[in-house]
């Protein structure tokens, strides 16, 4: 892993996810021996573990640590949302991803407030909104944070009243860092 991956995992979290590993359509071998003590073992001896449990053609869970780290960006957008009416915006990143900022422009910030912001089903913000779109604009200062990691096939989703007196577009942009292999 190269130091700058380092840096960023270490400054945003670390971002990984879990796997199972071993042989396809045979039989779980046991949840004791998947489960067990594995939190006394010294790396050595849970990585003896997990080659016995993977020789008996048995499945194991273990953590999937990425070589490196990169930033990502998706995007959310909404086509004429009516005066008053509240709609969301979902988007499913194909990698684990970390978002650490939101951006809305400028331009149509002030015509909306963020009502709320989930990752999966766990809440992003700390109260469900309102929020003013405004403070998530790019020009907006201290406004980076650690946010959950969203897994893979797990939903973002911004949900945003538009206050702007006619329909309008919702357009936003979340940055963070995912995992690669």
């Amino acid at each position: 892993m190269s130091n700058y991956a380092i840096g960023r995992a270490a400054h945003y979290g670390r971002v990984g996810a879990h796997e199972v590993v071993g042989q396809q359509f045979r039989p779980l071998v046991g949840a004791s021996e998947i489960i067990g003590a594995a939190a006394n073992l010294s790396p050595s001896e849970a990585k003896a573990v997990a080659e016995t449990i993977l020789s008996r053609n048995s499945y194991g869970i273990q953590d999937r640590v990425f070589d490196k780290a990169r930033t990502l960006v998706v995007g959310f957008r909404i086509e004429a949302i009516p005066n008053g009416a509240v709609r969301q915006a979902l988007v499913q990143p194909q990698y684990p991803f970390r978002p650490h900022r939101l951006f809305i422009p400028s331009s149509i910030a002030p015509g909306f407030l963020i009502n709320n912001i989930t990752s999966g089903q766990q809440p992003i913000l700390a109260f469900a909104g309102p929020l003013p779109a405004e403070a998530f604009s790019e020009v907006s200062v201290g406004v980076l944070v650690n946010w959950p990691t969203a897994s893979i096939g797990n939903q973002i989703s911004i949900e945003v009243l538009n206050r702007s007196g006619g329909a309008a577009d919702f357009e936003a942009m979340m940055l963070g860092i995912t995992g690669v292999d």
